[in-house]
């Protein structure tokens, strides 16, 4: 309910009324926004609504979340979780930016993206807004939250603290051509040419197009007709292969650019020359560096080790659905009996969130025996948490000792002959 939190002081007062607060219960910082002026009869209402109730349902660690949306005195209010983290429009332009490290940054934001897609199809017809002031990172650049997803929440999610510059959210040369020709929001293609834009920038240290101290006709211009630099020629050991595909981001025509999030991202990851020295990924970005690698080698029982070391990475969806794709045909030859089972593919594929999700279609399907029946049980049941945290007991147990879950993992290891 509203009465959950407490408004503390009035930051906008436009459009839309827009308090810091903070919730009751914890003192947790929130952003309360109120449309003022809009009826239940309104398109605008309808749009308030969809929209709240479509970021409501997105949980990603990189998202604000939405703590409660309805009505404040019978007008639309939504209250977010506030980010308290600086933009990355305060940290570019200056200096140069390792490779990898830029690469990581953005690999979260267009993994964010990839996964939204993946939840949200109407998203490519949405219009998304994204620029370099939604895009908040920590001053130890480990930590990054992607704020302005969808158009009617940008200017409540992210206060404009910055209200005496021409464009707060900028610079002007950050947007793409399509919307500073036509207008609008553009779509996921758009956001791909304002990611392609801040790599760009953090790869050279300074702006791709135009200083934002210039003029905004100037800034345009610069987006719309001038080509966009090369980056070898300042920074050779980027390489070509990534060179091509962060100006392919920047392609001054829509439909020239990578068609969706997750397409650039794997094309962005497939050709980074930076090698993976820690066994372990900590992030998107190394966890896709190395399955790609394990990927072109054919190594299998590589990707399920990976999964092993790294579940909570492995687990993140643009990570998930990658790994799924090539560890699937393995896991579905063994369903049917046509391959022998591996102790090691099971384990690694029930610890990723693609994998349940075939699961619980592949049960429905007709024809199914008994026996496969029993395992698709068994192994949804296996990637629940307790199912985990049985399994893992039972794992570190004695030989012969029985403990709760050690059923199932007797089950599957007869059937795997110990593999």
């Amino acid at each position: 309910m509203l009465t959950d939190f407490i408004k503390d002081e009035e930051i906008h007062w436009f459009r839309h009324r827009i308090w810091k607060g903070h919730r009751r219960s914890d003192g947790q910082p929130v952003i309360i926004k109120v449309l003022k002026g809009v009826s239940d009869a309104d398109d605008a209402y309808n749009e308030f609504a969809a929209e709240a109730q479509r970021l409501a349902a997105l949980n990603h660690p990189c998202l604000p979340k939405v703590l409660w949306w309805g009505k404040d005195g019978g007008s639309p209010c939504v209250v977010v979780e506030k980010v308290e983290l600086p933009p990355l429009r305060d940290q570019i332009g200056m200096d140069r930016w390792g490779i990898q490290e830029a690469l990581d940054v953005i690999a979260a934001v267009c993994g964010t993206l990839a996964w939204v897609e993946a939840q949200d199809p109407d998203l490519p017809n949405l219009g998304t807004v994204i620029t370099p002031h939604h895009v908040r990172i920590s001053q130890d650049r480990r930590s990054v939250r992607l704020l302005g997803l969808y158009a009617l929440f940008h200017d409540g999610i992210v206060p404009q603290a910055n209200v005496g510059l021409v464009n707060p959210d900028g610079p002007i040369s950050s947007m793409a051509p399509e919307k500073l020709r036509e207008g609008g929001d553009g779509d996921v293609r758009s956001d791909l040419f304002t990611l392609g834009f801040l790599l760009h920038t953090m790869l050279l240290g300074r702006w791709t197009f135009s200083d934002p101290s210039q003029s905004m006709v100037h800034q345009c211009s610069a987006v719309i007709f001038e080509p966009t630099p090369p980056v070898l020629t300042a920074r050779p050991e980027v390489g070509p292969e990534l060179e091509r595909a962060v100006l392919r981001a920047l392609e001054k025509l829509p439909s020239q650019r990578p068609a969706t999030a997750r397409a650039w991202l794997l094309e962005l990851l497939s050709c980074c020359p930076a090698a993976l020295t820690d066994p372990k990924p900590h992030n998107v970005a190394q966890m896709l560096q190395a399955a790609r690698a394990l990927v072109f080698d054919g190594d299998t029982p590589g990707l399920a080790r990976l999964v092993l070391q790294a579940p909570r990475q492995a687990a993140e969806p643009v990570v998930s659905d990658y790994l799924w794709e090539h560890l699937q045909p393995g896991f579905e030859a063994a369903l049917d009996g046509r391959e022998p089972w591996s102790w090691s593919l099971w384990q690694s594929a029930l610890r990723l969130p693609a994998c349940h999700r075939w699961l619980r279609l592949k049960r429905q399907e007709p024809g199914l025996d008994v026996l496969q029946k029993d395992m698709i049980q068994h192994m949804i049941w296996a990637g629940t948490g307790e199912g985990q945290s049985a399994i893992n007991t039972a794992e570190r147990a004695p030989e012969g000792e029985d403990g709760e879950g050690a059923g199932v993992v007797g089950f599957f290891r007869r059937l795997f002959g110990g593999s």
